[in-house]
């Protein structure tokens, strides 16, 4: 073939391969703006629940704090220490009457208002509509009110944590039971202790969480008032798919690798790993 043959086609094949070489190079390089962007995206979904999750915890502690500074819930939690106090029987005479006389099975107890005409039960009557409505409007699974001794004198559902002590009962090794020997220990204005999620038997086993401050009068130590933390708001935090398309997921995370939160695609509990819920122990 002679050179004039020749030379137009190198010319013509030299730029195909350009044509080709830049079209790689614009493919590499869109996809790895796809990527950044994707990236970007993440990022902004983090950053947006983050602070939410913070904002959320805040409000929390400071619903907390303000209750446990109340003076009603501070005059109510001296009032059922008091009658406690009175009460012929102590814890096992509480449970007597208002779980086992509790006409409402578990879960609904809350619904029993009095139990007969002791002190302790007036008492009840009075502040119990009080407390759980609080409970109703912020979304907590349960209210305690803890005395200085470790007794749980009041719970709003009266599970098999109520009426039983913190220090040297059934219950003195739950998350429930570090939370008041925090608060014992830091008895003092503006402290809020939180524990971590754990299984717990009067939750049937699920993972549950504990936030408390303590109710005092000056530098007197009265007592401790708790929440068990609601889980479905911070699911509804981490749940939100906005941004995550079909299959993308946000949860918060523990230092030891499990999920604190559920997972948007699971029926079944996945904090802590806990996928089936174990039976109450």
């Amino acid at each position: 073939m002679r050179i004039s043959t020749k030379l137009p086609i190198t010319i013509a094949a030299l730029a195909l391969v350009s044509i080709i070489a830049t079209s790689v190079l614009a493919l590499i390089r869109g996809e790895e703006a796809l990527e950044q962007a994707a990236f970007d995206k993440l990022v902004a979904v983090q950053q947006s629940r983050t602070h939410e999750i913070n904002g959320y915890l805040r409000n929390i502690k400071e619903d907390i704090q303000n209750m446990a500074e109340n003076g009603m819930v501070v005059t109510s939690a001296l009032d059922f220490q008091y009658t406690f106090e009175f009460t012929k029987g102590g814890l096992t005479k509480l449970r007597e009457l208002f779980v086992e006389k509790n006409p409402h099975p578990e879960g609904e107890r809350h619904k029993f208002l009095k139990s007969g005409r002791s002190k302790y039960s007036k008492t009840h009557a009075e502040y119990h509509p009080i407390l759980a409505k609080f409970l109703e409007r912020r979304g907590y699974n349960d209210l305690y009110l803890v005395d200085a001794n470790g007794n749980v004198v009041y719970s709003t559902f009266k599970g098999s944590d109520y009426a039983t002590n913190l220090i040297e009962g059934q219950r003195k090794d739950s998350n429930l039971a570090d939370v008041f020997r925090a608060i014992r220990d830091n008895p003092k204005p503006g402290f809020v202790t939180l524990s971590d999620f754990q299984p717990y038997g009067p939750s049937k086993g699920a993972p549950a969480s504990f936030i408390g401050a303590a109710m005092l009068d000056g530098d007197n130590f009265l007592g401790a008032f708790i929440a068990q933390m609601p889980v479905a708001r911070t699911n509804e935090i981490m749940q939100n798919a906005a941004g995550m398309g079909e299959t993308g997921e946000s949860f918060l995370v523990g230092s030891d690798f499990l999920m604190r939160t559920d997972s948007r695609f699971s029926q079944d509990p996945t904090i802590r790993g806990c996928v089936k819920t174990p039976q109450s122990v």
